[in-house]
Parts: C-alpha cells; structure tokens; sequence
C-alpha cells in the first residue's frame, strides 16, 4: 500500500467524512465552525506591520524572525488542515509550496519510517523522538514538533498524528533544515536560532562566547516566551515560537561586542547541506519513489491494500 492509501483509510477513519446526500448536514457543520471560530476561540492575527512601542532591539528581532516565522505558520496551517489523505499531486504542490523543506515521512507510532520522500535523506534522522512528542495545548491531532541534532547539523520535525478512533495509527512528518529558511529573512548576520537540542543557526557570531550559551533553555522556555540574557560581555535580547512544544529561539544582540565565529568548513552555502527544494528534484513516477512503491498498511486498519489511481 503506498503512503498515499495507507493514509487515506487512517484519515477517513479519524476525521468527520461526508457523503452524498449529507448537504444539509455539511452546511450546519461549516455555520457551527464558522460561530465557533468568530465568537468563541477566535484565532490570533498578528499584525506585522504594527511597530507599537518596541524598542529598538525588539523592532530589530521582529525584523529578523518575521519572514521565517510566517513561513513556519503556514506550514503548521498546511499541517492542520491535511484532512485528506496525500496524493502525487498534493506532494508535489506540498515541496513546491515550501521549497524548504528536505523531507516528507510517514512513520508508525514507534517513528518506524513507512515511507518518505525524496527516498534517501542526506541526514542519519531518528524519527522515535516526534512519535513520542506532544502537542502544545493537549490535542490529540495538535501538530507536534522535534529537533535532532546530527552530524550535519540538527534537523527540525513538524508532523500530525494520524488516528484511527482514539488510536494514533502514525504520523505525517516534515523535516528540515533551519539554514534552508534564512532566504525568508533581510539580515542573517546578527541573528542566533537555537533550541535546547542545540545551535539551528549562528550568523557570525561564535554563540559560545555569547550569554546565549550554557543556559538551560528546556527550563526557561516552559516559563518565558521571551526575555534577554547578560553576561560581562553584552547582552542579547530573545524570543520563543514553538512547534507543538518544541521551543526555538530567535535572539540577537542588544548591546556588547562579541566574538566571530570561524568561516565555516567546507565552503557549506548559507542554505547549509540541504538546499531548497527545486522543481527537478519532486516526485519523478518512474524513479522508484517509496511513496509511490507498494506498501504494508499500518497496523490495526485491516484493510487490503487500493492503488492510488488505476
């Protein structure tokens, strides 16, 4: 079965599906979404345009992080809102849409890799730590996020369970590599992304001689979601955004001098190792893609295995 009908049985099977003949039904449905969504939990906007008050150091950070931040969002609403089981068409609109992202996986709810795309990932990348991670309010399909350090520098995860009743089936995971998303940023140079797994981008600063380092950020952002931190050396002013509760940290000096870090070996681009996604690298039919390979289904749908198309 491939990852686009194993999917299919376990999102029909865990999301409210609509059939012919159910019109009345699907229109009380979208008019109690629309009253839940405009007078009960209205969703936060923020405006980026409005300054306020900010402090010079504030403005600059917001500067930094908003293209990267607004990237992140949409993916986490691209996520939400995959209700439908992933076709060719739907992957390939998925790398296109974020030409950042360096992988697409489904997983079981061990983090055993069922099938992925592109099929060899340049990273050794361990999926176990996002199939055990939680959403941030508690939902049972709320995205979840993980950083893994390796090697090549550490990898971001973002995924959504899949759940057949009340039983998470697997999950669809997106990778990527922070590097891949400083094209959606206007300066690089002062700005530090880190997460407690470690240091996701540097600009030129050595963040080892930084009050960044040595701090236990696990700790200090399950209570603050931003703040600054000082040592005899200067001052850095920081704020926090998470993928489900994976916390990952934007900050940049406010004030000191601070030393630069080495050039980086190997003359690696400022995209890093995985650069962005391109139109020749999607999906090719007759490469032998996994996601487009038979498949076992995952387990407990019982269900016989369906082609994606005759």
């Amino acid at each position: 079965m491939s990852l686009s009908s194993s999917l299919a049985v376990a999102a029909l099977a865990g999301t409210l599906v609509l059939v012919g003949g159910c019109s009345s039904l699907e229109s009380s449905w979208k008019s109690t979404k629309k009253f839940y969504y405009t007078y009960i939990n209205a969703p936060a906007v923020i405006d980026y345009e409005e300054k306020g008050s900010l402090s010079e150091a504030e403005l600059r950070l917001a500067t930094r992080m908003v293209g990267i931040d607004i990237q992140l969002e949409h993916l986490e609403r691209y996520l939400q809102n995959a209700d439908r089981p992933p076709t060719n068409e739907s992957i390939n609109l998925l790398f296109t849409g974020f030409p950042w992202l360096s992988g697409l996986v489904a997983i079981d709810p061990e983090g055993n890799v069922l099938a992925q795309e592109p099929p060899i990932s340049m990273k050794n990348l361990d999926f176990s730590g996002i199939a055990k991670a939680e959403a941030r309010g508690g939902e049972m399909r709320g995205i979840r996020g993980f950083v893994q350090d390796t090697p090549l520098g550490p990898e971001v995860m973002a995924g959504i369970p899949v759940y057949a009743n009340a039983e998470m089936q697997g999950m669809l995971v997106t990778h990527f590599d922070m590097r891949t998303l400083l094209s959606y940023t206007g300066s690089t140079e002062d700005l530090v992304v880190l997460a407690p797994e470690g240091v996701l981008w540097a600009g030129d600063i050595d963040v080892a001689s930084t009050p960044l380092a040595n701090q236990d950020w696990a700790s200090i952002t399950h209570s603050a979601i931003q703040g600054t931190v000082s040592d005899h050396n200067g001052e850095f002013i920081w704020l926090v955004r998470f993928i489900g509760k994976q916390p990952l940290v934007f900050a940049t000096p406010v004030k000191g001098t601070f030393q630069k870090k080495e050039d980086t070996p190997m003359g690696i681009s400022p995209f890093g190792l995985n650069a962005p996604v391109t139109e020749s690298q999607l999906l090719d039919q007759s490469a032998g893609s996994l996601l487009l390979a038979p498949l076992p289904p995952m387990r407990g749908l019982d269900m016989e295995e369906q082609p994606i198309s005759e």
